[in-house]
């Protein structure tokens, strides 16, 4: 199974793909969120074009697992992609999923792609809880 994993950000939100036979994930890239329709018109398009069988997407929460107003974003964003994919759309817990790359300078991180190794590092989990 082919799965895109998305890091949702107000600015930037950045692509990952993985396959659950290889149980990998991989940086895919990043796009500048300006308008929710034009970023579900992207990914929707990444999705065919990428043969995606899942989304997944990753859910901020607090770190105590609670809700926060940007987990009420995501899932909105979530639900409007939903509604205009024919793929499963899931969620997985991001807390610190972009802490591990916070040491990198900030040039390094726009050299890397942050966003797009977040989204990495949000489907690498998922895919390492799959049985």
């Amino acid at each position: 199974m082919k799965l895109l994993g998305i890091d949702y950000g107000d600015k930037r939100t950045g692509l990952a793909i993985g396959d659950s036979q290889d149980k990998i994930a991989v940086d895919f890239s990043t796009i500048t969120t300006v308008l929710s329709d034009v970023l579900v018109d992207e990914i929707s398009a990444t999705i065919a074009s990428e043969g995606i069988d899942q989304v997944v997407v990753g859910l901020p929460l607090s770190l105590d697992g609670s809700e926060t107003a940007q987990t009420l974003i995501v899932k909105k964003f979530a639900e409007k992609l939903a509604e205009a994919i024919h793929v499963p759309v899931v969620f997985e817990d991001e807390r610190l999923s972009s802490k591990e790359f916070e040491k990198l300078s900030r040039k390094e991180r726009q050299a890397k792609g942050l966003d797009a190794l977040s989204a990495m590092t949000i489907l690498q989990s998922y895919i390492d809880k799959m049985k």
